[in-house]
């Protein structure tokens, strides 16, 4: 998992919502004699951040009430090109449906990547390679709403792993935990740890191994359970 950007476009419809919500303010209508518009924009914005906020947190408790949602995390080999060598799926109880190294097919281990997740090859000399994992991920997740800590990173690894395979890529559905987040402070993005540590939450540090698959979809949930 990579704590990029978020995409600039798409997204799940609850997301779709929030933004077409914000955009209902006329900024052409007339004003009130005596008002001024100064003070009215302030107003304006500051409404909006709330009512996006709120949508967000609504959709944050809508999905962990779900039974149809998981969490997913990838460590990969590195970016770009890079493919899956750890993959760990849970439900919103937090019980492990998935958890597993990959073997690469191809791609080298970028020493940087490397250095944050502590995997190195040596360590995925023996393990399943991507053809094992991907019909285990399609089994469990098929039907399954996926939350993904910037999902547009995990989505496109996963495609990069079954394309160095010559497979097909999984058909899953992504919502963005990080976008949702983000929603509920006005950003656009946001470091899951670094979330984490604004919050005050920094002793799960201590109970989850951050920077590896397993750990990190757990601090997804807890941090997600924190917004309730």
């Amino acid at each position: 998992m990579k704590e990029a950007a978020p995409p600039a476009a798409g997204g799940p419809s609850i997301q779709n919502s929030i933004a077409q919500d914000s955009a209902g303010h006329d900024p052409s209508a007339q004003e009130p004699s005596g008002h001024d518009p100064s003070t009215h924009e302030c107003t304006v914005q500051l409404h909006s951040f709330e009512d996006r906020a709120a949508k967000a947190r609504s959709a944050i408790c809508e999905l962990l009430e779900r039974d149809d949602v998981l969490i997913l995390d990838t460590e990969t080999t590195g970016v770009g090109d890079a493919e899956v060598i750890e993959l760990s799926l849970i439900d919103t109880s937090g019980t492990v449906l998935l958890d597993t190294l990959v073997r690469p097919r191809r791609s080298r281990m970028n020493p940087y990547a490397q250095r944050i997740h502590g995997i190195s090859s040596e360590m995925l000399a023996d393990q399943p390679s991507w053809p094992e994992v991907l019909p285990e991920l399609e089994l469990i997740a098929g039907s399954a709403t996926l939350l993904a800590w910037n999902a547009q990173f995990d989505r496109q690894m996963l495609v990069n792993s079954s394309r160095a395979w010559e497979l097909d890529p999984p058909r899953l559905l992504f919502v963005c935990a990080m976008r949702l987040y983000a929603q509920l402070h006005g950003r656009r993005g946001y470091g899951l740890h670094r979330a984490i540590g604004d919050r005050g939450m920094q002793h799960l540090f201590e109970q989850h191994a951050s920077h590896r698959a397993l750990g990190d979809v757990q601090l997804v949930l807890e941090l997600l359970r924190a917004c309730r």
